[in-house]
């Protein structure tokens, strides 16, 4: 493949593995810290325009724990998909 910009030739990458599951810090039911459990949890489909990045390390922020203790759920008649991952938008 020609880099245009600099006038090289850049070699093609090969195409990476994406796996079918991925492993996620998932709640089953509202509650403390001790309801979060390790779930291995199907790869989201990709649509056309997305890119799928492979993530390390996250975090959370303390709205999170309002999440994960129910106090949203008022607003929700019942709850999310399960298991679910919390910072994740519903």
């Amino acid at each position: 493949m020609l880099d245009r910009t600099r006038n090289v030739t850049v070699p093609k990458r090969p195409a990476t593995h994406v796996p079918r599951t991925m492993f996620a810090a998932a709640i089953d039911h509202f509650g403390g810290p001790e309801v979060i459990s390790g779930h291995a949890l199907p790869v989201p489909p990709l649509d056309t325009d997305e890119v799928l990045i492979a993530v390390d390390t996250a975090g959370v922020g303390p709205w999170d724990a309002d999440v994960r203790e129910g106090r949203f759920a008022p607003r929700k008649p019942r709850f999310p998909t399960q298991p679910f991952m919390i910072g994740e938008p519903f």
